[in-house]
């Protein structure tokens, strides 16, 4: 933890406007089940494909989320910082981690276990829309992201035809003389 320490009440102020609506009750079993962990620049918290047994909202810091392609690079999706949380899919759908999860600068966390998040889930279906309600907006994002992507690339392909055009023409105006 690197000398970090967050009571039970901090740690339910601090998700208090988070998860907003949540009962008392509620907001105090989540801040006993959550841990404080601290993360240094460059380290991985979640990896790609790795079973997914919590959701972490970060304190302090910032993270990279990165996708695995086909060719085993990696794809940049985005980052968040103080105030957003990760690894809500793997969770819900109970399964692995789409992404890999990297701490940029010094990163403080807060862990939930599966269990105790998906109980007061299921007691709580406004946190499910609010949840549902980021992972849309994340989805949008990386459409945006992706449509981007797909642009620079035909545009550089449109340039590389152009070239290619210029050079045919070059060599057939050769040929002619």
């Amino acid at each position: 933890m690197n000398g970090i320490f967050l009571s039970d009440e901090e740690i339910k102020e601090f998700l208090r406007p988070i998860l907003f609506g949540l009962s008392e009750e509620d907001l105090d079993e989540l801040a006993q089940a959550a841990v404080v962990r601290f993360f240094t620049p460059g380290t991985t918290i979640c990896q790609e494909g790795e079973p997914g047994h919590a959701i972490y909202f970060i304190v302090h810091g910032r993270v990279e989320i990165t996708k695995r392609l086909d060719d085993e690079s990696e794809r940049y999706l985005h980052d968040v910082g103080p105030g957003e949380h990760f690894g809500e899919m793997a969770i819900i759908q109970e399964g692995v981690r789409t992404a890999t999860v990297r701490a940029v600068e010094p990163t403080t966390v807060l862990e939930i276990d599966r269990a105790p998040f998906l109980k007061v889930l299921g007691r709580s279906p406004s946190l499910g829309i609010r949840i549902l309600v980021r992972l849309t907006s994340r989805l949008r994002d990386a459409d945006r992201q992706a449509i981007a992507e797909l642009r620079r690339a035909n545009e550089e392909l449109r340039r590389a035809l152009q070239h290619l055009e210029r050079l045919d023409r070059t060599k057939s105006d050769f040929m002619r003389v």
